[in-house]
């Protein structure tokens, strides 16, 4: 995949998320307990992974002043042991739409804030002072990662 130095815009956060959800919309009731690909997690964590990093990148950039030293103080915890450590966890009662649900509204959050928040603000990321657009730019790769079913 091609990486282009063009800012990344909230109409490509959403079309990346609505793509995303159309694939996954796809999966077989019995992939969302499939490990995904060669991670530790399952095809459902995985998707609640990708919602966290959503709505965490949102998070960032939501404060007057945001971090630069680290990520806003938010609860992560897994919720097994070697499963991802996020702040959002979708109920799994709400089934596979459910959670598509949350990874729709988590890339909603994002693309608002992408809409919202000046191009000049930055923020705290682990590899280092991000933009909106290497915020929006991370995004993207993510969608590609998951291959929960063949």
């Amino acid at each position: 995949m091609q990486i282009s130095d063009a800012a990344v815009t909230a109409d490509d956060v959403e079309l990346a998320v609505r793509l995303a959800v159309s694939v996954l919309r796809e999966a077989p009731p019995e992939a969302w307990d499939a490990k995904a690909g060669s991670l530790e997690w399952d095809c459902w964590e995985t998707v609640e992974h990708l919602s966290d990093d959503l709505f965490a990148y949102a998070a960032q950039l939501g404060p007057k002043v945001p971090p630069m030293g680290g990520e806003v103080p938010f609860v992560w915890e897994s919720r097994r042991p070697g499963g991802p450590a996020n702040a959002v966890h979708a109920n799994r009662e709400a089934g596979p739409d459910g959670l598509l649900q949350v990874l729709e509204a988590c890339g909603g959050l994002l693309a608002a804030m992408v809409r919202t928040v000046s191009p000049d603000v930055r923020a705290h990321h682990v590899f280092g002072a991000s933009d909106l657009t290497c915020t929006g730019r991370s995004v993207v790769p993510r969608f590609a990662s998951c291959s929960c079913w063949s």
